[in-house]
C-alpha cells in the first residue's frame, strides 16, 4: 500500500510574545486554518473544516544558580479554539539543569527523533504537515530523561533520550503494562546555509501476550540547504518491528522561496511498505 502527500501554499509568518515577568515567559499560540479536503475512499465526503493547528500557551523560565550553572523549566499546554474546548492537552513539560557542558531535563518532551523531522517541515502543524505519513514516531513522551549537547567540533551537536517504565495503570489484563520503554540519539551538522540530521529509536511494547515484549526500531535522515531566499528539503525513514502495523518507508522532497514577508513552498511526500 502506498500513500502519498502533496502540499503547497502560499504564507506569511507574523508572531508576537504575549508578555514576560521577572524569570517567567506567558507565551501562546493560536493557529487557525481553513483546509479543503478531497478523499478517494468511498463514501467518505470531501468537506471544509477550521482547523486549530497545535494552538498553545505556556509559561517557561530559568533561574540562575551561580557557576555558570542555570535551572530550567517548562510548562505547555494544547488548547482547541475551533469547536467545543475539552481538556488542555499535555505538551513538553519539564524541570531540568543548563550549563556549558549542556542541557540535561526530565518531564515530557519531543524526542530527537522529533527534532530531527521539525528542522526540515514546511508545513509545521497545518494540514500538509508529513507528520500525517510518518506514523507514531514522532513523539512527545512522558517519563523522559534528555540530554542536549552544546555545539562541538565543525558545527555537530548531539542529543540522546530515555523513556522509562510507564506507571502501572492498573489494567487487569496486563498486569505487567509498565514495561515499556524506549531510547532515542540523535547526531546532527549545521554548517552555513547546510542542515544534516540523523535519529535512532528504538521502542520496548507490550504484545498481546500479558508479560511480553517486543523491539520495534526506525531510524531517520534529513537535510536542508538554504541558498539565499530558497530552502531545499530531503527526508527518509525506515521503521521495522512494529506490533501492530507493517514495515513502512517514506521519502520526501520539498523547496520554498521567501519573498519578502511571504513564503511560496511546496513539498511532495509518499509512504511505501
Amino acid at each position: 500500500m502506498n500513500k502519498t502527500l502533496i502540499a503547497m501554499a502560499v504564507a506569511g509568518v507574523m508572531a508576537a510574545p504575549m508578555a514576560a515577568q521577572a524569570d517567567a515567559t506567558v507565551y501562546g499560540k493560536v493557529h487557525v486554518s481553513v483546509d479543503a479536503m478531497s478523499y478517494d475512499t468511498a463514501g467518505v465526503e470531501d468537506n471544509t473544516v477550521l482547523a486549530s493547528n497545535s494552538s498553545r500557551w505556556g509559561i517557561k523560565g530559568s533561574e540562575d544558580l551561580g557557576g555558570g550553572l542555570k535551572a530550567i523549566w517548562k510548562y505547555e499546554s494544547g488548547i482547541t479554539v475551533d469547536e467545543n474546548p475539552g481538556s488542555m492537552t499535555a505538551r513538553n513539560r519539564y524541570i531540568g539543569l543548563s550549563g556549558g557542558w549542556g542541557t540535561v531535563l526530565g518531564g515530557r518532551h519531543d524526542t530527537p527523533m522529533k527534532s530531527v523531522g521539525r528542522k526540515v517541515e514546511l508545513f509545521p502543524e497545518y494540514l500538509g504537515d508529513h507528520r500525517n505519513l510518518t506514523g507514531p514516531w514522532d513523539l512527545r513522551t512522558p517519563n523522559t530523561i534528555a540530554y542536549v549537547s552544546p555545539g562541538f567540533g565543525q558545527g555537530f551537536g548531539f542529543s540522546a533520550a530515555y523513556v522509562l517504565d510507564h506507571e502501572n495503570d492498573g489494567d487487569s489484563a496486563n498486569t505487567d503494562n509498565n514495561d515499556q520503554t524506549a531510547l532515542c540519539a540523535n547526531l546532527t551538522w549545521t554548517s552555513g546555509n547546510w542542515y544534516v540530521g540523523a535519529a535512532y529509536e528504538t521502542h520496548d511494547r507490550l504484545t498481546a501476550v500479558p508479560g511480553e515484549t517486543v523491539d520495534e526500531s526506525g531510524m531517520r535522515v534529513a537535510a536542508s540547504w538554504t541558498p539565499g531566499a530558497w530552502k531545499l528539503i530531503g527526508f527518509y525513514q525506515s521503521i521495522s518491528g512494529q506490533t501492530s502495523a507493517d514495515d513502512f518507508d517514506v521519502m520526501g522532497l520539498g523547496a520554498a522561496y521567501k519573498m519578502g514577508k511571504n513564503v511560496l513552498k511546496a513539498q511532495y511526500f509518499v509512504q511505501s511498505n
